[in-house]
Parts: C-alpha cells; structure tokens; sequence
C-alpha cells in the first residue's frame, strides 16, 4: 500500500518505496512469456500451449535425468485439468529463452479459461519469475466448410 509520506501545496506529494538491487544469481530459470493460449483462441481438444523460459541467473544450466526442470500448466474455466512437461535435456546459458510446449491440453469448451503456470527447478535461488498466468477465451466451436458461399436471401 502506497502511503505518502508528505504533502506539499497543491498537487504535490512524497511517496517512500523500498527497492532492493542485488547482483543476479547463479541459479535462476524464469517465465517471461506465454505464447499459447493468450485472449481469443479456437476450440481444440489437443492444444499445444507455449511458454518461453529464460535464464536470468548468471551460469549456464545444463539439463538431464538428474537435473530436470519442470513446467506445470493448470487450467480452470470451461474444461479444467492439469498438464506437465519435464525438459531432461538441452542447455541454456546466461540470458538465452527455449521454447517448452505442453502438448494435448484439453480447450474443448466454448468460455473463459484461466491458465496458471509454474516452472520447478531444483536449487533455483530465486522463485519469484517462476510463475505466470494468462486469460484465454473460446467464443465459438462453429467449423465452417471452406469454400462457404452465403447466397444473400435477397
């Protein structure tokens, strides 16, 4: 809550903020953006929804078997369900982005979605840009026949 901490005559104001600046860590994957599902989409019962995840942190991280990460979609609104992918190889240096796609995701219900994710990665030092959500909307499961002619009942 922003509190002013004095006032001034006329319009002005002093408001007090904390702000911590640190160096980045090591270990620190994050979710920039989402990709796929984002405000109006089509009806599909075998989605492949994207995120982008980055390393903010300042080594190299090298996945395996042993050193897996995982992204976790959970999807509320007109079809409901919970989608994973576990990304066990592949590198990622300092600053780079991959692409992870979950396949299969259930968006078969015309309405209002709700799609949360959140990325698990062992000994990552900082979770706060482990998470992100997004709003997508289904408005119509009609499936035209192309050519479609509308003959225009004059």
């Amino acid at each position: 809550k922003n509190c002013p901490t004095g006032f001034y005559k006329g319009d002005g104001e002093t408001e007090d903020y904390a702000v911590l600046l640190s160096a980045p860590m090591p270990i620190d994957l994050g979710i920039p953006s989402i990709q796929h599902p984002v405000g109006d989409v089509c009806l599909d019962t075998n989605a492949n929804i994207r995120v982008t995840i980055r390393n903010y942190g300042t080594e190299t991280q090298t996945f395996s078997t042993d050193n897996p990460f995982t992204v976790t979609a959970t999807v509320t609104g007109a079809v409901a369900g919970t989608y994973t992918k576990t990304i066990t190889e592949g590198t990622l240096a300092p600053s780079g982005e991959m692409p992870v796609k979950i396949p299969n995701v259930n968006l078969s219900g015309v309405g209002s979605y709700q799609v949360s994710f959140q990325l698990t990665y062992d000994n990552d030092q900082y979770l706060t840009n482990n998470t992100r959500s997004c709003q997508a909307v289904v408005s119509d499961n009609t499936v035209q026949q192309l050519p479609y002619v509308d003959p225009f009942n004059l």
